[in-house]
């Protein structure tokens, strides 16, 4: 496939800007249709730089407005040349070819917001990019039921579908998702609906299963005009650009079925430029009297709409309604009319009046997709509150992915199923709150897969699959399967179908595997983890997983423990957040405070993450990729942190007035009426300069606590923890307790700590439910019982534990044999079997990357 890139004096960029220079805003060719486009965008549209500096325009939206034209053209010379063996280079050659087209076939294809540059330019006009290397005859179209779709996202930058939250579609989940949506069988009695169909992939695939199981009883036309004026697919997106893409690939599918002599044509296929999310909903079953007045620009409904319009794509669209409407009455009236020829179609109405028809009123059997995933922050404002307020699942700072899920599963008809590809993130985090609800109460859960951080579809979302019908998910149970990346390939097996391994195991009570898949066209090695589950008992619980088995364990962990670590501790707090670590962390070494001659009041010894791994602290006083010291402008008064008087502190205040612009840059500090040398969290200096506390890289692939008895300030991705009593055994043994694999497995199978690539997050909400088991220190004698070397009481054990803990800070020490020795004593506390001791390994294991 030839790359067409904007991101270079290519013919394209030539293209795209003989367009520039032709728009024209005082014709209405172009501005008309220029501002249905705006219109259309759900928010402003931005051009990358790269693009930006090779377009001869300083207007954003005009440049994307002929990108897209040019990229249209483009695509319509491709359908040119599978179709009629044509290869046209002028915009009059291949406009000859798009009214030739429409008069034998399909009338929109004349027709839409980005007909406008073969009203402008004329025969001698030649089209850069068709005539350089691009030579459309080299795209084998035979070879891809997908050929324009790949282009589609192949050309089209990255980095502006990213903004838009759109991503590939596979061909093997596209089919994985008809599949679980039950739309590989009786398809002639159902009717599918993609929410946000992109390019259309789904509703090509589906389009092409109905071809392949046509009725005897419809000739090649008849089916192709059922498909589309019943309509039995329905695709809705809210760019232009997708729905021209998806309308093209359409109709390429259709052309060997269409007749060049039948009376029959395509007046418009059933893909609709409209938002599937807006909330600005008509009930047309709402009462007797009811017009489609509310859905044109006022007039004469009859006139204004269904003399143009015919309303031929919903001729037999059931709207689950007895109530005789006059849009029922209109259909019955209209079937017949539905497919006749002359055709005087208006796109921008069609998509507003039939496109909000089909999307309001009308139930699905399937609904499939891959939505976009875009964060709510990136929505206008203008259209916030309208999702806000129109669905139970828009809690936090949500994303538009679970709008979608809500509105699929409301447009299901009793029966239905719904199959999405989405973000894995409403699983766990907090705005996932909302839609976990609403499909707890309103959808029953068949399969849900979860990719995380593989890269098996090549994504830049962590994804997951939903598959569902609609009905309560309470009390039934589903198939799940969790993938991971695995860094060592080992011994894996190969597979070259991983959706069907997974479908065979989904119900399993537990099956395991690792391995080597290239789904996305590179090889990696996953591994994988099927079994029956059902939603946590309770509703306010995040979705994390597990079989039976290592539920069970973890509920008896629950039963042993006689507190939690957030009960024992004083204070479990984050480390210090500057907002300016490259000032006040970063360069601070014994090198940096001698060349400053830096007051030492305000110089701390600190550590980060970076330098804390399990047992042990990395410190050194002139580390450049670890920190050494904090430079910290605060000071304690009468228990309070409070700033310092920067003339008090001369040398510091020169070193902090080099970065004055950055640091008085940090607008919320002036805001907050503070000054502009603090640091933003500047934290109580008491519950780091102790004698004694355990800290914890906030992220981390596995437990790492360890014992600080230093007093090291910690900065922002360090957590620290004070306990009630301030007993070193009590430290000790607690660090070892908390680094043992019971804890490890316990965390990582009872709570949403996983971010990506085998790490766990660490913060307090997470590490203070861990469990422990412990007695008072103050009650125990350790002189004499310090030298047992096999513990029996609770008591004896945390002694021993504390004493090999104590040890791991001698060289040469066998830290493998301390590790395994805790891990025991640990074990026998919870009275666990060798057989729950296997489940904990095998778990670890599978969290590992290695």
């Amino acid at each position: 496939m030839q790359e067409l890139s904007l991101d270079q004096s290519s013919h394209l960029v030539e293209t795209v800007n003989g367009l520039l220079d032709a728009f024209d805003r005082t014709n209405s060719a172009c501005s008309d249709q220029f501002e249905q486009w705006v219109s259309a965008q759900n928010g402003e549209r931005k051009l990358p730089d790269s693009w930006k500096n090779q377009l001869a325009t300083e207007d954003d939206e005009l440049g994307y407005f002929c990108v897209e034209a040019a990229l249209s053209v483009v695509f319509n010379a491709i359908v040119a040349s599978k179709m009629d063996d044509e290869s046209p280079t002028t915009y009059k050659e291949l406009d000859n070819w798009r009214q030739k087209t429409a008069n034998r076939y399909y009338t929109g294809l004349s027709e839409g917001i980005y007909a406008w540059p073969f009203d402008l330019l004329g025969h001698e006009d030649k089209i850069p990019v068709l005539t350089a290397s691009f030579d459309t005859e080299e795209i084998a179209v035979g070879d891809s039921h997908d050929a324009l779709g790949e282009i589609y996202h192949e050309v089209f930058d990255q980095t502006l579908r990213k903004e838009l939250g759109e991503f590939y579609t596979s061909e093997e989940i596209v089919n994985y998702l008809l599949d679980g949506s039950g739309y590989d069988k009786t398809l002639w009695e159902k009717r599918l609906m993609d929410p946000a169909c992109g390019s259309g992939s789904f509703l090509i695939s589906a389009v092409e299963r109905l071809l392949e199981t046509k009725p005897d009883r419809l000739s090649n036309v008849e089916a192709v005009y059922r498909i589309c004026n019943s309509p039995l697919i329905v695709g809705f997106d809210i760019n232009p650009f997708a729905c021209e893409i998806a309308r093209l690939r359409l109709f390429l599918t259709f052309y060997p079925y269409l007749s060049e002599e039948s009376e029959y044509k395509i007046r418009k296929l059933p893909v609709f430029n409209i938002d599937s999310l807006a909330r600005d909903r008509t009930d047309i079953g709402d009462s007797a009297n009811q017009t489609l007045a509310q859905f044109t620009d006022g007039g004469n409904v009859r006139e204004e709409y269904i003399e143009e319009v015919n309303l031929q794509e919903i001729a037999s669209a059931d709207t689950d309604r007895d109530e005789t409407t006059v849009l029922n009455q209109l259909l019955t009236e209209y079937e017949d009319e539905a497919i006749r020829p002359e055709a005087k179609t208006t796109f921008g109405r069609q998509d507003r009046v039939t496109g909000r028809i089909l999307r309001d009123n009308v139930k699905y059997d399937a609904v499939v997709g891959n939505p976009p995933y875009v964060r709510i922050q990136k929505v206008p404002e203008e259209r916030r509150p309208e999702y806000k307020d129109g669905f139970d699942s828009a809690t936090g700072r949500f994303d538009l992915s679970v709008l979608f899920m809500e509105y699929g599963i409301e447009s299901l008809r009793n029966g239905g199923q719904i199959a999405f590809i989405t973000s894995n993130k409403f699983l766990t985090t907090q705005y996932g709150e909302g839609i976990r609800a609403y499909l707890r109460e309103n959808a029953e859960i068949e399969t849900l897969i979860d990719f995380t951080d593989t890269d098996v579809f090549d994504v830049t979302v962590l994804p997951c699959i939903l598959v569902a019908g609609k009905g309560s998910s309470d009390a039934e149970s589903f198939g799940y399967c969790i993938l991971k990346q695995a860094d060592n390939p080992g011994d894996s097996e190969k597979c070259d179908d991983l959706l069907s391994l997974i479908d065979q195991h989904l119900t399993d009570e537990v099956f395991e595997g690792r391995y080597t898949t290239g789904l996305n066209g590179d090889s990696e090695t996953v591994k994988l983890r099927c079994f029956e589950s059902t939603l946590p008992e309770s509703k306010d619980a995040t979705w994390t997983f597990i079989p039976s088995r290592e539920r069970s364990l973890v509920d008896k962990i629950n039963q042993k423990k006689t507190a939690d670590l957030g009960s024992v501790a004083e204070k479990i707090s984050v480390g210090i957040k500057t907002t300016a670590n490259n000032v006040f962390v970063d360069p601070i070494t014994d090198s940096k405070i001698d060349e400053y001659d830096l007051e030492e009041d305000l110089i701390h010894p600190a550590i980060s993450g970076k330098n804390v791994s399990r047992w042990s602290i990395d410190w050194s006083p002139d580390d450049s990729k670890k920190p050494s010291y904090i430079l910290y402008p605060h000071k304690v008064t009468d228990g309070s942190v409070e700033p310092v008087d920067l003339e008090d502190y001369p040398n510091t205040a020169g070193y902090l007035e080099e970065y004055y612009e950055q640091l008085a840059g940090r607008s919320y500090l002036e805001e907050a009426g503070r000054n502009w040398y603090e640091c933003w969290v500047p934290q109580h200096p008491d519950y780091f300069d102790v004698d004694h506390k355990i800290v914890t890289p906030e992220m981390a692939p596995g437990n790492s606590f360890a014992l600080d008895t230093t007093g090291f300030f910690c900065i922002g991705s360090c957590y620290s923890i004070l306990l009630e009593k301030e007993s070193p055994l009590l430290y000790r043994y607690l660090t070892g307790f908390l680094n043992s694999d019971l804890v490890e497995f316990y965390l990582k199978a009872d709570s949403s700590t996983q971010l990506y690539a085998d790490r766990f997050r660490y913060n307090k909400s997470y590490i203070q439910n861990l469990p422990v088991l412990y007695a008072d220190p103050s009650t125990i004698d350790e002189l004499t019982i310090s030298s047992l070397k096999d513990p029996e009481t609770l008591e004896e054990t945390m002694v021993y534990i504390s004493s090999l803990v104590a040890k791991l800070g001698e060289e040469k020490v066998d830290v493998e044999f301390v590790e395994g020795e805790i891990n025991e004593l640990i074990y026998r506390l919870f009275d666990i079997t060798e057989e729950e001791k296997k489940t904990v390994q095998q778990y670890l294991d599978f969290t590992s990357s290695n």
